[in-house]
């Protein structure tokens, strides 16, 4: 969760970028605007005082739109550019970014009381704010664009190979699940129960290499599970700048799924595999 703190997280993205780069994307999960709704800390960035030196990708989590924490994206509910370098994904979806790599991702928080409501009759199409919750629809919507590709069709390339990355702004209902025995329990201390069942089902049904969350204000990497086309590597990140020192940031090596797709085509076609003989 980056909640605000832009100075710090851009400013310590560009020195490793710097260093030990460069990187393709940084994606960002959980609340990524300020919870008193103060956006001052990213104008030096709008007006490119500042610059952004790795394309940044982010969802968000419940932040209030009542505190206009979400007035940057209130426009762009469907995702779009916010400053050179900085782009809103969106509510819900799958889609793959220039650099190749695919993506699902969640933005909001479950709520009961409002995940079964109908799409038309929460107003959510023509909605002025960005809501804080998803519904069961945005889940759907997920589900179906990861397995068909963008536009709702049958999508080969996503069918056989999933997606690269799935990005959520809670950790899973269950999530304990993947515990080990020798891994002590991440939220034994936590006050709140924030873990989603919606994304539970995301974790399930969508064929994600890594799962990255926030939220929950630590860090969790427990050991990859398989899914239905390989394994998935599961982080929970800490919010940015915490003051109990979780990770909040990891950095991982990623070739996109097309790629390794297209790299077994070949590999294919020189070895006289797959080949169709008349």
């Amino acid at each position: 969760d980056v909640e605000g703190r832009f100075d710090e997280i851009f400013t310590q993205v560009n020195a490793v970028n710097a260093k030990a780069g460069p990187f393709a994307a940084m994606l960002c999960v959980g609340r990524f605007f300020a919870p008193d709704g103060c956006s001052d800390a990213l104008m030096p960035y709008l007006t490119s005082e500042k610059r952004i030196s790795v394309p940044t990708y982010f969802i968000t989590g419940d932040e209030d739109p009542g505190k206009g924490s979400t007035s940057l994206v209130d426009d762009i509910q469907d995702g779009g550019e916010v400053c050179k370098n900085l782009t809103f994904l969106g509510r819900a979806g799958a889609k793959r970014l220039p650099c190749g790599l695919s993506v699902a991702y969640l933005s909001g928080a479950y709520k009961p009381d409002k995940y079964a409501l109908d799409a038309a009759f929460a107003g959510r199409r023509n909605a002025k704010t960005l809501a804080p919750h998803y519904i069961s629809s945005d889940v759907d919507e997920i589900v179906r664009a990861a397995r068909g590709g963008e536009d709702g069709e049958e999508n080969e390339e996503f069918s056989l190979a999933g997606v690269d990355v799935l990005l959520t702004a809670e950790w899973g209902e269950k999530f304990d699940a993947l515990l080990p025995d020798t891994m002590s329990h991440p939220l034994a201390s936590a006050t709140e129960d924030n873990l989603s069942p919606a994304v539970t089902r995301l974790a399930t049904e969508v064929a994600a290499r890594y799962h990255v969350a926030g939220t929950e204000g630590a860090y969790f990497a427990p050991p990859p599970y398989r899914n239905a086309l390989h394994a998935t590597r599961f982080y929970g990140l800490g919010k940015v700048g915490n003051a109990a020192g979780a990770k909040s940031l990891v950095a991982v090596a990623v070739t996109p799924t097309a790629q390794l797709a297209l790299d077994a085509a070949r590999t294919g076609a020189r070895d006289g595999g797959d080949a169709c003989t008349p």
